[in-house]
């Protein structure tokens, strides 16, 4: 599948971290922005480990360091440089590493450059190009809630050029982290409906303007490659208006379609691990790239999907007969896998994986054919 942008990002992170102030103690400062990003993606002891004695957060009340340095891991927000102003002001801390997560405007940076406290007290200014959000091994997000009525609503015109210089900046940061100076491509209809038809081409046009800044001040970027040249597709959703009304029967797709997942920050669905048993318990799981069960089986059919599962379980029955009297051959539904898994107590963690994604696989299947989903599909795809 290639390169994860999940590992990507988190190994951009901590070596930062880690090369930053090599071999001394420190303390790490994070806004509320860049702490959502890193903990999208970096467990806070892997931070701790780096020679970090503790992460506090710019805007609490923190207690003066004089005698140690510090690492700033930042947002490039107005409010923020007036909290780091503040702290380069009363000394807070002793030598200053001053790290962002995407470009800070001109007028912020001439603010900090200005000032003679700060100055005096940093050491380090670097602009990391991480501003988004690995949702997948190959899925991002920016998590903007408000990026679709800015772009799509009239009375937002005067906002768009503003937002879409954002866009096109996060977008490099992506390009920057993946080591890829694509060819833009983009979708133009040949007979627009509505003013918003130009979206992709100012987007594209942005972005390439932004790319070739970082290049020119980036004579060694992108790093060599046996790879072709990347390409980046620029499109909206009007090119292909009816996905969205069709409902897949993929793993991924079903779960989310019919089960009470909560999808948040992170993807959790409530469990009962340990079903009949004394220390049965209610629990909400997380579903995402540290589950390999769920990144292995969430793209194919719901059908293949449960004879994967049920294949994988057998071969394990058979890899391990001393943990359950029951023949391999006996292995052959959901519900006696189940049972099976409950014999099972050395293996926790396999167990409660299995045991969340055959729950989830037979709810699905419950409500596949309750509903009489197979018609509904037939009709959807007439």
């Amino acid at each position: 599948m290639g390169v994860s942008i999940i590992d990507t990002q988190r190994e951009i992170i901590l070596d930062t971290i880690r090369n930053t102030a090599k071999g001394e103690w420190k303390v790490m400062v994070v806004d509320e922005a860049s702490r959502k990003l890193i903990d999208n993606v970096v467990n806070e002891d892997d931070i701790l480990n780096e020679n970090i004695t503790n992460i506090e957060l710019i805007t609490d009340r923190r207690p003066m360091n004089k005698d140690m340095d510090v690492v700033y891991i930042l947002s490039p927000q107005p409010h923020i440089v007036d909290c780091i102003m503040a702290d380069f002001e009363r000394r807070r801390y002793r030598k200053t590493f001053l790290i962002w997560t995407s470009l800070l405007p001109g007028p912020l940076r001439e603010r900090i450059d200005k000032s003679h406290n700060a100055r005096e007290q940093i050491v380090l200014f670097r602009v990391l190009n991480v501003e988004y959000f690995p949702r997948e091994s190959h899925l991002i997000t920016f998590r903007d809630p408000w990026s679709f009525p800015i772009l799509f609503h009239p009375a937002c015109n005067n906002l768009v050029r503003r937002h879409m210089e954002e866009m096109a900046q996060k977008i490099v940061s992506l390009c920057v982290s993946l080591g890829e100076y694509p060819t833009i491509r983009y979708y133009r209809p040949k007979n627009p409906l509505h003013e918003a038809s130009v979206l992709c081409s100012h987007l594209a046009r942005f972005v390439q303007d932004e790319i070739d800044m970082y290049k020119k001040f980036h004579q060694n970027w992108p790093p060599p490659s046996n790879r072709p040249r990347g390409v980046l597709y620029i499109v909206d959703r009007s090119m292909d208006l009816h996905s969205p009304l069709l409902h897949e029967f993929t793993y991924q797709a079903m779960a989310h379609d019919l089960l009470p997942i909560k999808d948040g920050d992170k993807v959790t669905y409530k469990t009962i691990l340990n079903e009949g048993e004394a220390d049965e318990e209610e629990k909400e799981m997380e579903i995402g790239e540290k589950d390999q069960i769920w990144v292995e089986n969430r793209h194919r059919h719901m059908k293949d999907t449960i004879e994967k599962l049920m294949g994988d379980f057998q071969r394990f029955i058979r890899e391990n007969p001393q943990f359950t009297k029951t023949d391999a051959n006996d292995a052959t539904n959901l519900n006696t896998i189940k049972d099976m898994l409950a014999g099972l107590p050395q293996f926790q963690e396999m167990k409660g994986a299995y045991s969340l994604h055959l729950s989830m696989a037979q709810e699905c299947m419950n409500i596949f054919q309750r509903c009489k989903l197979p018609d509904v599909a037939s009709v959807e795809q007439a």
